[in-house]
């Protein structure tokens, strides 16, 4: 398995050039002011895998600084003392960067992450303080740097393309180049964020070998590939996966592998009465894919459980029925054991009974994070997500016609929950049916909206450990998730949501 990494050994960032004359017209442009990678107290430069590491704060894009490998390859910018900035510039020479990501040297915070960076790429941190930038990249040789522009930019115009605004602040406000009702580009969509972005950073199968299958029986020997091969794989699904198709497997075991993406062409990736089951697998990605009506194997549209670290599970559509009995179907996405680093954005989760449980039970006690950011509830009942023990960021989903219960957290649970629109739904945040309650944090102004909502707080009669949020909704604990992250206003949220939001939405893309 593909060893765990801290945050400063994450891989996903390229640098660039700087100063011809062109680039200098587009920083005054922009009123930048003085570049601080050359100009800051004690400025310098080291790096990991790279030589003449000070050629990246020369001041010129025509000389850059080689990497001597393609994986964790690491540059950096520093001062003999911290000083205050909120916007680098990056700048590659060439075009092999896949992935990178901005770090804190000093704290190991990861800023941003995205991929590619080509001529030029401005990230808006906000207002951060260091002695230390680190820029970490993954990609094919040559990995060219040219630049690390760094500026404390005053009233300055430029902008992001990545998630990259403070999560210390709960009324942070994007920095997406797409407006709520327009599709992301395909680098927005392709950016992880979240949790999936920790631990060595979340590619799947990229960079490797793909394949294209039609039927389960097919799916089942490309997963048969992967057994003890790390060469990462990209597998297309072009089709309807049934069991009848399967030769028959109850389930698709994406088990003790890494670098492996699931992905569905168009809108024809479908798996119809059968699931996938992740366990024991490291850097997975599960992306535009239906997942509908499956009661075999381990009955979940999608479940994760032990060890699986850094999975995203992203752009998909999973429902059941209200129709049947609330015991018929189990979990759309459900996990447990001792996962780690995992984040679900822009899915469609509808139609279902029971939605998204992250602990099977009171005693199952693990330090899961999850990140869930612009995923679409709509029409279920419950566990939203249902959420024992770890970490969870709950950011800028839109949950609309909910029967019982949303968010439920539970056994001590820590959960950032900020810039979400709730629509006709019943007790949006709550603790309930655990021998131990859990906790939330709305921040210190709570920036969810609550449109057409209903609590009960009847719902804890004759429960000790049971608390409703509402209607004055409070935190019960202070919690930071430990990544930067871009913040929609909830109505903001709701828009861009039901855009982007499930299959279909990445034509180009993958």
């Amino acid at each position: 398995m593909r060893a765990i990494k801290s945050p400063k050994g994450i891989a996903t960032i390229a640098a660039l050039a700087l100063i011809n004359l062109m680039s200098l017209n587009a920083v005054h442009a922009q009123n930048l002011g003085s570049n601080l990678s050359i100009t800051g107290p004690g400025a310098g430069a080291d790096g990991s895998g790279f030589s003449d590491t000070k050629l990246v704060r020369d001041g010129s894009t025509s000389t850059y600084t080689q990497a001597s490998g393609t994986t964790n390859q690491r540059v950096s910018v520093k001062w003999s003392s911290a000083i205050n900035f909120n916007t680098v510039v990056l700048r590659e020479s060439g075009s092999n960067v896949a992935n990178w990501q901005l770090v804190n040297n000093d704290t190991g915070a990861v800023l941003a992450t995205g991929s590619g960076i080509g001529a030029a790429r401005t990230v808006n941190l906000g207002a951060v303080n260091m002695k230390k930038l680190n820029l970490i990249v993954n990609g094919s040789s040559p990995l060219r740097m040219a630049e690390i522009e760094v500026y404390n930019a005053s009233g300055s115009s430029a902008s992001s393309s990545v998630a990259s605004s403070s999560s210390n602040s709960s009324s942070s406000s994007s920095s997406s180049s797409t407006s709520s009702g327009s599709l992301m580009s395909c680098q927005e969509a392709n950016t992880v964020r979240g949790f999936a972005s920790l631990g060595g950073g979340t590619t799947g199968g990229a960079g490797g070998t793909s394949v294209t299958v039609t039927t389960g029986a097919q799916l089942v020997t490309a997963l048969a590939s992967k057994k003890n091969n790390t060469t990462p794989i990209k597998i297309y699904v072009n089709g309807t996966i049934t069991p009848a198709n399967s030769a028959g497997a109850t389930q698709f075991d994406i088990k003790d592998m890494e670098n492996v993406s699931i992905l569905g062409v168009g809108t024809n990736g479908i798996f119809d009465g059968i699931g996938l089951n992740i366990v024991r697998a490291d850097n997975i990605i599960v992306r535009n894919i239906v997942v509908r009506y499956n009661r075999i194997g381990q009955k979940d549209g999608i479940s994760l459980d032990g060890n699986s670290t850094n999975v995203w599970i992203d752009h998909n559509e999973l429902y059941n029925s209200l129709n049947v009995g609330k015991d018929y179907y189990d979990e759309l996405i459900s996990g447990k054991g001792e996962i780690d680093n995992i984040t679900l954005s822009y899915n469609y989760l509808h139609d279902s009974w029971k939605t998204s449980l992250w602990g099977s039970s009171d005693t199952n006690a693990y330090e899961r994070r999850i990140t869930f950011h612009h995923n679409r509830f709509e029409n279920v009942n419950s566990r939203l997500p249902l959420f024992r023990f770890g970490q969870g960021h709950v950011f800028n989903n839109y949950y609309k016609n909910v029967l019982e219960t949303a968010i439920n957290s539970r056994m001590g649970a820590r959960i950032r929950i900020d810039g979400n629109y709730f629509e006709n739904v019943k007790n949006p945040i709550l603790s309930k049916d655990s021998s131990q309650i859990g906790y939330w944090d709305v921040g210190s102004s709570d920036t969810n909206v609550y449109s057409g909502v209903t609590w009960e707080p009847s719902t804890c009669d004759g429960e000790s450990a049971c608390v409703v949020a509402g209607p004055n909704v409070g935190s019960t604990v202070n919690y930071t998730p430990p990544y930067s992250y871009s913040l929609m206003s909830a109505s903001a949220a709701r828009a861009h949501v039901l855009v982007n939001a499930g299959v279909g939405k990445l034509k180009g893309c993958l």
